[in-house]
Formats: structure tokens, C-alpha cells, sequence
């Protein structure tokens, strides 16, 4: 067994959840001040998201195979109608990797999931003609099981699962850098 896979637990999923902790709550730190101040930071958070996003997926291995491939391609053009709308030029933050087809899966559908949340708590009640499209984006419940399936079949132990924990902090990381990037 590794040294990052002592002590895990049985599921993989559980296991990268709790590997990467640390640097879920230092991102959504990060984004701290828009959930703080949503109408005054709206743009920005929208530019580090759109930059965020698009370093991630560019940064999966050349020959992967990902779930998220639709889904990223949606949130990104939503992303550049609300950034359009606005006038808003993204500061594209530079990709790195290759990371696994997982931890791009993780990061992705996962940011979906904690957009969905924002939406109810930011926008609950407003019209939905008024929200910005990228928080319009469906949820797509059935993407996030198929992911949980596949992150549960990785064996804990196992060299895949060290380098998929370390590829989410890397993308996490990437959301970091790109929130740091943005002028708006």
C-alpha cells in the first residue's frame, strides 16, 4: 500500500473526498468574496469559473475519455453569454497535467453540484430570465451517480487512486489560479 493509501477506507469515493478536503475548503475559501457580496463580484466569479473550467478539461489526458466532455462544453458557453453580456474579457489561466479522466470528472460535475447550491442560495425567488445562464445549467443527477460508480471501483490502495487525489488538488489548485487571474 502507498503511504497516501494507508489508513483509507474501503470506498474510493469516501477516500478522495477526504483526500482532498484541505484544498475543497481552501478554493471555496477563495471564492469567499462572492458568495459574500454576490451582486458586486458576479463577474468575476463568473470570468474564474469560465477560466477555471476550461484549464481543467484542456488539462485531461490527450486520450480521455470523460463524462463531463457535454457538460463542460454547456458551462462554457453559458459562461461566455454572461461574460459577453457584461463585457467581460477572461484571464485564461494556463492548463496543466495530464490528469485523470476521474479527477476531471470529480472537479467538473462536482462544481456543477456546488452551483446548483449557489443558485438556491443566491437566487431563490428571483425569475429565471434574470439569472445568469451558467447557474440555469441543468443538474444532471444521473452524470454525478455514474461518476460515483466509476470513482468506487477504483481500489483504494492503488497507484490510480494516489494520482487521481493528487490530480483533484492539482485542479482545485487550477480554480485558485484562476480566481487569482481574473481583474473583474
Amino acid at each position: 500500500m502507498t503511504s497516501a493509501a494507508a489508513g483509507r477506507e474501503a470506498a474510493f469515493r469516501r477516500c478522495l473526498y477526504l483526500g482532498t478536503r484541505n484544498e475543497h475548503d481552501a478554493t471555496e475559501a477563495v471564492f469567499a468574496p462572492f458568495t459574500d457580496d454576490p451582486l458586486s463580484r458576479l463577474t468575476w466569479f463568473l470570468a474564474a469559473q469560465r477560466s477555471g473550467l476550461a484549464a481543467i478539461f484542456d488539462s485531461r489526458a490527450s486520450d480521455a475519455c470523460v463524462l463531463s466532455g457535454a457538460v463542460v462544453s454547456d458551462l462554457v458557453r453559458r459562461l461566455d453569454l454572461d461574460l459577453l453580456a457584461t463585457g467581460t474579457t477572461v484571464a485564461e489561466v494556463t492548463p496543466t497535467g495530464p490528469l485523470d479522466a476521474l479527477a476531471v470528472d470529480y472537479l467538473i460535475l462536482g462544481s456543477r453540484l456546488g452551483t446548483q447550491a449557489l443558485r438556491l442560495r443566491l437566487f431563490s425567488g428571483h425569475a429565471s430570465d434574470t439569472i445568469p445562464a451558467y447557474f440555469r445549467a441543468p443538474a444532471l443527477p444521473q452524470l454525478w451517480s455514474a461518476h460515483c460508480v466509476a470513482l468506487d471501483a477504483i481500489p483504494p490502495d492503488s497507484a490510480r487512486a494516489d494520482r487521481i487525489i493528487e490530480d483533484v488538488k492539482t485542479g482545485f489548485a487550477l480554480f485558485g489560479h484562476a480566481a487569482a487571474a481574473q481583474k473583474t
